[in-house]
């Protein structure tokens, strides 16, 4: 048998070489990762960390009854909520009635 002058290990290394360019890993290694920040960006936003607001939005028939965040068992019934937003300097308490900050 004769010998090559390359070790088992460079033998090896080099058979596993890929035959796919190395702009094409970059390329697909980007894709990964894009598709990675682009679900971790939507996992954020569905759980509320860029939410500018301290209440939400219920739609009820033809319109939206505005209901603070974090009421537990005690809110009031969807229909006692405001139909608008409060303006600045209000907010909406979990009976549903708008006061001053």
């Amino acid at each position: 048998m004769a010998r090559s002058g390359k070790s088992r290990a460079q033998r090896r290394r080099e058979e596993r070489q890929p035959d796919e360019p190395a702009g094409r890993r970059w390329l697909r290694w980007g894709g990964a990762l894009l598709a990675v920040a682009v679900i971790a960006f939507a996992t954020a936003d569905a759980l509320g960390a860029f939410k500018s607001t301290a209440y939400t939005a219920v739609p009820h028939g033809s319109h939206d009854h505005y209901v603070p965040d974090r009421c537990g068992e005690d809110a009031a019934r969807i229909g006692e909520f405001p139909t608008q937003p409060p303006d600045k300097g209000e907010r909406i308490t979990c009976s549903g009635r708008v006061i001053p900050e």
